[in-house]
């Protein structure tokens, strides 16, 4: 369906109004994407409201190995609003939803950003949203493959994206983009790029122990936590990644629990057991392209101690 909305070009902390879903469904083809990408029926309660810009997205990592770097227009990020998955069995994941700029509008100066009431009944249809096929799900997850274009390593632009567009200080965005080059280096050597940290155990163990939201705890120590992983660097099949590595010793909030997440690759919505995800503990992208998604990384519990 052709977008009568223009592109609006939008940069971070930019106040958007989320357009009313009468105007967003006229976008939509009868598949309920714009452009490949799905407006999801959880998305719907946020009509009307306004936001603040927390990232565009110019590009992004999808899980899928076979996959990987991919390339999206006129996509942004907004602050606080995640996906609950009220919609595909309780997905846990919390994934930041992706916007259509043509699904917003610019909001005047004054309007509160990030006030909307969060919760409010749906309004209008849910029959543009495709609904999920049992044993698999679809979302804009599972449906990024459509909403993106392939992205070549020699593409200049995608180095200059992770300078104008990323939203750390200078310093860090050099150091990104040189973790990145040596990335596709190593890529090009036919060589794995060490992203994670590498145990010895066959056999990983567990730790349960009662966390709630709110609850304040702390990150062990690389040493504690290698002492927990197999030689993929994994525990239970839940990596440790690279991006994790900077969070050791510090202290956060736990912002929820997760016992359900729909996998990219496989559409699957699969229990999960002794995690979580902790308030501001984001991924960089560091080990993936510079990926500007901002991820919230997964955390055992058993890498994790009561504050």
């Amino acid at each position: 369906m052709k977008n009568r909305y223009p592109a609006l070009n939008l940069h971070r902390g930019e106040s958007v109004r989320i357009r009313n879903y009468e105007e967003i469904a006229s976008t939509l083809g009868d598949d309920g994407t714009l452009e490949g990408l799905p407006f999801q029926a959880e998305m719907q309660k946020y009509c009307g409201q306004t936001f603040r810009v927390l990232q565009p997205i110019k590009k992004l990592i999808i899980e899928n190995a076979n996959i990987g770097l991919r390339g999206i227009r006129n996509t942004v990020i907004l602050e606080d609003v995640n996906c609950v998955g009220e919609s595909h069995a309780s997905c846990s994941r919390y994934c930041f939803f992706l916007w259509k700029e043509a699904w917003l509008s610019r909001s005047s100066p004054r309007s509160q950003a990030g006030s909307g009431i969060q919760g409010l009944p749906d309004t209008g249809s849910e029959g543009n949203a495709r609904p999920p096929v049992a044993p698999s799900f679809y979302c804009q997850s599972v449906g990024l493959e459509r909403a993106t274009f392939a992205v070549s390593i020699w593409n200049l632009r995608q180095y200059l994206w992770d300078i104008t567009d990323n939203r750390y200080p200078l310093p860090r965005r050099i150091s990104l983009l040189s973790i990145s080059l040596a990335r596709r280096i190593w890529r090009l050597t036919r060589r794995r790029f060490p992203i994670r940290l590498s145990g010895l155990l066959e056999k990983t163990p567990s730790a349960d122990f009662d966390l709630q939201p709110g609850d304040l705890v702390e990150v062990k120590c690389l040493d504690e936590i290698r002492a927990t992983l197999d030689d993929s660097g994994k525990n239970r099949g839940l990596a440790f990644t690279k991006e994790m590595k900077r969070f050791c010793g510090r202290k956060f909030s736990v912002l929820r629990t997760v016992d359900r997440i729909i996998i990219e690759g496989t559409r699957e919505n699969r229990k999960l057991a002794h995690t979580v995800i902790l308030k501001d503990a984001n991924c960089d992208g560091s080990a993936n392209f510079s990926c500007p998604r901002y991820c919230y990384l997964l955390w055992r519990k058993i890498w994790l101690r009561k504050a």
